[in-house]
């Protein structure tokens, strides 16, 4: 990876936009007990920011689009758990091409954005989960943010539109149906 920073560090007075990672990002989800009973919980989540950011400086958006951002040494053990179930031997041979094929875009689901020792959080390599997206309202993050003490990291460019375009990938895959007879 590059010496030079990929991130900037931007304080409240900067509206949200998009490439912001936001840590202890509020997330409600859903959880489900032992009797089958739907109900839901607040969680907190380090998040980055993927709706554009020309929406979001437009204001025509209500939700955000973020995605979980977690440290690379956390998805390592959540990989090596997934290795093991499917009868896998996570070895560190294997767990490097898993990070060359993140870094190199053929993981179309992940993507992984840089450390910046500089920056507090940032100590470690994050990854992005497009398979877990979610959003949470504006006036939520625009709230969290109004903090004086609140400062996050932002990715500059050329790094936020790479995630973007990364993202891109992963919506645009297409599988069309296969057809038993060329009746079409």
């Amino acid at each position: 990876m590059t010496n030079q920073s990929w991130y900037g560090v931007v304080g409240p007075e900067n509206p949200i936009t998009q490439g912001d990672i936001i840590f202890n990002c509020p997330l409600l989800t859903w959880v489900q007990d032992d009797k089958g009973n739907l109900d839901f919980e607040v969680i907190e989540i380090d998040a980055i920011v993927m709706t554009q950011a020309c929406d979001l400086a437009q204001n025509h958006v209500a939700s955000v689009m973020m995605g979980p951002c977690v440290r690379l040494s956390e998805y390592k053990s959540d990989w090596e758990i997934f290795q093991t179930k499917n009868g896998e031997n996570p070895t560190s041979k294997s767990w490097k091409k898993q990070c060359e094929n993140i870094r190199e875009g053929y993981a179309w689901n992940l993507a992984m954005i840089n450390k910046d020792d500089a920056i507090s959080g940032m100590d470690e390599n994050r990854i992005v989960d497009f398979r877990e997206l979610f959003t949470v309202p504006r006036v939520v993050l625009d709230e969290q943010i109004k903090s004086p003490l609140f400062s996050r990291p932002r990715l500059k460019t050329p790094y936020r539109e790479h995630l973007s375009q990364a993202l891109a990938r992963f919506f645009m895959r297409v599988g069309l149906p296969t057809r038993a007879s060329k009746s079409w």
